[in-house]
């Protein structure tokens, strides 16, 4: 085998190396996500930043402890009983559905419905 070749061959081993590379990094972080529904009073909301968010109580299925996320609200989640997130106070119970990435740790809303207003 020429020196070109041997060239041309680890081009070829690099690239599929970098496309298994990528493509488990995408399947992990998909693998892992499920859209998990939480009934809870919003302690915080944060509009002052880029990505806005709500904070919420939790109950951690696995350890049996309530912790306080925060959960991603985007220009696409929808809204009931409000019409975005301004519609929102501290003290308000809400039902969120929201994606959660457990490998990431991540939650974001699909959908905030406001049940009872503060």
């Amino acid at each position: 085998m020429s020196a070109g070749e041997r060239k041309k061959k680890m081009r070829q081993l690099s690239t599929l190396a970098a496309f298994f590379v990528v493509g488990t990094v995408i399947a992990l972080s998909t693998a892992y996500a499920e859209i998990i529904t939480v009934e809870s009073k919003i302690t915080e909301i944060d509009t002052s930043s880029l990505s806005k968010s709500i904070g919420i109580y939790h109950l951690d299925s696995q350890t049996g402890k309530t912790e306080e996320i925060k959960v991603e609200v985007s220009d696409s989640t929808l809204f009931g009983d409000v019409e975005s997130l301004q519609g929102l106070k501290v003290g308000d119970e809400i039902i969120v559905e929201a994606d959660y990435n457990a490998f990431t740790h991540d939650w974001k809303a699909q959908s905030i419905k406001r049940l009872k207003p503060t």
